[in-house]
C-alpha cells in the first residue's frame, strides 16, 4: 500500500527534437482526476520544462515549496545530460565491460560540460566498482 492520497501519472513522447508530455494528478481513493496538463517543447528546453511542470503541479496541489527547495534555473547542456543518462544505463548493468562503457560516457559528459555534477558522481561510482571488481589494472 502506497499510503498516498494523490498519484502523478503521465506519458512522454519524443519525435526528433520535440517532446510531448501529458501529466495528470489522480485522487487515489476515488480515481477522479484532480488536474491534467499537456506540455510540448523542444528537447533543448527539457530542464525548463521539468521546472515548469513541477511548478504547475505544486500550484494545482495548492502548495508552496519551502524557499530552500526552490532551485535556481541554470542552463544544462542537453547532449551532456544524454551522455550522463547513457552512462547510468551502462552503470546499472554491473559488469566489467558495462562499467568501462559507463565510465566512457561519464567522461564524455564531463568533457562536454565540466559543470555536470552527475557525470562526476557517475564516474566516481564506476571507479569504485571497478576497484571492487579488481579492474584497476585493466585498460578502460
Amino acid at each position: 500500500m502506497l499510503q498516498v492520497d494523490t498519484v502523478l501519472e503521465g506519458s512522454v513522447r519524443r519525435q526528433n527534437d520535440q517532446l510531448r508530455i501529458h501529466v495528470q494528478l489522480v485522487n487515489v481513493h476515488d480515481g477522479c482526476h484532480i488536474w491534467g496538463g499537456r506540455f510540448e517543447r523542444r528537447l533543448t528546453a527539457v530542464f525548463q520544462l521539468q521546472d515548469e511542470i513541477a511548478a504547475t503541479i505544486v500550484a494545482a496541489l495548492k502548495m508552496e515549496l519551502p524557499r530552500h527547495l526552490v532551485k535556481s534555473s541554470r542552463v544544462i547542456d542537453p547532449e551532456a545530460h544524454a551522455l550522463y543518462l547513457k552512462g547510468r544505463y551502462w552503470w546499472h548493468r554491473w559488469n566489467p565491460e558495462a562499467l568501462r562503457k559507463a565510465a566512457s560516457f561519464f567522461q564524455q559528459a564531463i568533457e562536454r560540460d565540466p559543470s555536470c555534477a552527475g557525470a562526476y558522481s557517475g564516474l566516481a561510482d564506476c571507479l569504485l566498482l571497478q576497484g571492487f571488481y579488481g579492474m584497476e589494472d585493466q585498460k578502460r
